[in-house]
């Protein structure tokens, strides 16, 4: 029936949003005091840099994975999404420089 698998649609759905929040939360009490003992004054900065890139990219980018999404399918793309977010922390996890993160961040 429909309510059989929307079920099993949530049951894939939900573990990937909780990666996703997760991937989000956990830096984000810990990145700014890392990046003030290691640029100084000019980690407010880059870090602006950063999060304006990031939302100028997914702003020029998001009509086009929409159209993508209708190709692939919505589950396949928001995993590969997640990965892609996920991506600037697990190099910084596996001990990249600062500014490689700032980078794949942006």
């Amino acid at each position: 029936s429909v309510a059989q698998r929307m079920a099993r649609g949530w049951v894939s759905v939900v573990p990937v949003l909780f990666l996703d929040f997760l991937v989000i939360a956990l830096p984000a009490g810990v990145l700014p005091i890392v990046l003030n003992s290691h640029y100084g004054q000019r980690a407010y900065l880059l870090g602006g840099w950063a999060a304006t890139c990031k939302g100028l990219l997914a702003f020029l980018t998001s009509p086009a994975l929409g159209a993508l999404s209708d190709v692939i399918g919505r589950k396949w793309l928001f995993f590969a999404c997640v990965l892609g977010t996920a991506a600037p922390y697990a190099v910084l996890g596996l001990g990249a420089s600062l500014d490689t993160h700032l980078i794949l961040l942006g």
